[in-house]
């Protein structure tokens, strides 16, 4: 259980499943209130004819166009390109485990914060075709009468390509169309000549006042038009903040049952090892001279490293924070021995890559009163660039040295760095 819990104002209507959830959250039992999610999913959709799928890894194995799983489509291509709905059933049904990784572009950057989680957990069904209207309303029943959210808290954004919804389809909630760019209401899968023309979810969070984009219904075609199926789905943790009126939905983690959550950098440090964190469970490692998930994963833990030194940790207590939410998950199996020695090197590179800024930064110094430098490095800007390339340290970690070089015309580009 998380060491203090943050109560809100907003109450659920009693009696309904999300009021549930909201005692589970005001308690603290965060695993117990995500489980409960993917129950009530599953429960409902196995009761009105679809068959449950199993999830896909989350390193990614049959789908190669993904390192990892990051939605629930690698779990159902497979039915959706063959069309091998099961006989006698309305589709599929999924509880997948994702982790986001395309942002590791901001892991450096420190004005960025995350708002959603870089690991989260999705329900999606596939129905198959010619039921789009069908699985509107199964969406808005799940979401209105079974979960218990009020309709007026419910929105559909859609666009009027696939024709406008009769109202007796939708229980009460509220639609608009083509109140946004096309683009917004078309989806691309990663499978060639297949796209899907639907619509975003919406539920209004009464804590801050926003609607929340929680999830999808699309129908999805191929490149001739014949409809393939219509999708639906959601991530946990969005439609969890928007129901309950928790203002950020990154406090549904499994990391806040370990740490209290605090705005800013502590918040980016704590999701981003969580990432990692399962990336490791899911088979990440630290092999040598390897590409794909482990060049990932190696960023990662740079990127945690960077994090930590900016909330005064030190690289045991990643490791700490590591090893006990692999306890906390169930894999205390798993040693960081190798991570240890991994981010304590990295500290080593930072520590030298200073101690050759202030030989450079005397060098230039004697030059410019006329002295001569007991050493003398050629063209300083090209060494200390290589330096950062082949051991894999973003511009960013080492600023205050590079700020530094600045009043003596050396300034580094801030390219990306390539894994070490």
């Amino acid at each position: 259980m998380r060491y203090s819990v943050e109560r809100n104002g907003y109450e659920c209507p009693k009696g309904t499943k999300v009021a549930f959830l909201q005692e589970l959250f005001n308690v603290g039992m965060v695993s117990e209130l995500r489980g409960a999610v993917g129950d009530s999913f599953s429960d409902y959709f196995r009761a009105i004819a679809y068959h449950e799928r199993p999830a896909a890894p989350l390193v990614s194995e049959q789908d190669k166009s993904v390192l990892f799983t990051g939605a629930t489509i690698s779990a159902i291509k497979d039915v959706l390109i063959g069309q091998t709905y099961p006989e006698g059933s309305n589709g599929v049904f999924v509880v997948q485990e994702c982790l986001r990784t395309n942002s590791d572009k901001y892991l450096f950057r420190d004005d960025w914060i995350p708002y959603g989680q870089m690991y989260f957990n999705m329900v999606s069904i596939l129905s198959r075709p010619g039921r789009r209207i069908e699985v509107i309303a199964e969406a808005v029943d799940h979401i209105c009468r079974d979960l218990g959210i009020e309709p007026g808290r419910v929105k559909l954004r859609s666009t009027t390509e696939l024709g406008e919804i009769p109202n007796e389809d939708i229980g009460g909630v509220q639609i608009e169309y083509d109140t946004r760019a096309l683009d917004y209401y078309h989806w691309k899968y990663g499978i060639r000549d297949v796209i899907g023309t639907g619509m975003t979810v919406c539920i209004f969070n009464p804590t801050i006042e926003k609607w929340f984009e929680v999830g999808n219904i699309v129908t999805i075609f191929d490149q001739d038009g014949n409809e393939l199926g219509t999708e639906f789905g959601y991530g946990y943790e969005f439609l969890l903040a928007a129901a309950l009126g928790v203002d950020q939905p990154q406090k549904f983690s499994r990391i806040y049952e370990l740490h209290d959550f605090k705005v800013g950098m502590d918040q980016k440090y704590l999701t981003t090892l969580e990432a990692t964190v399962m990336m490791r469970s899911a088979g990440a490692r630290l092999l040598p001279r390897s590409g794909g998930v482990h060049t990932v994963y190696r960023k990662h833990l740079r990127g945690i490293s960077h994090m930590a030194k900016l909330t005064s940790r030190d690289t045991d207590a990643v490791i700490e924070d590591m090893e006990e939410l692999l306890i906390h998950i169930g894999r205390g199996d798993i040693r960081l021995n190798d991570e240890n020695d991994y981010l304590k090197k990295h500290e080593g590179y930072r520590a030298g890559f200073a101690c050759i800024v202030k030989g450079v930064r005397r060098q230039l110094i004697a030059e410019r009163v006329g002295k001569k430098p007991k050493e003398t490095i050629k063209n300083p800007a090209q060494m200390l660039a290589r330096y950062l390339v082949s051991r894999g340290i973003d511009p960013v970690e080492v600023s205050a040295e590079l700020e530094s070089l600045v009043p003596f015309g050396i300034v580094l580009p801030h390219e990306e760095r390539k894994d070490a």
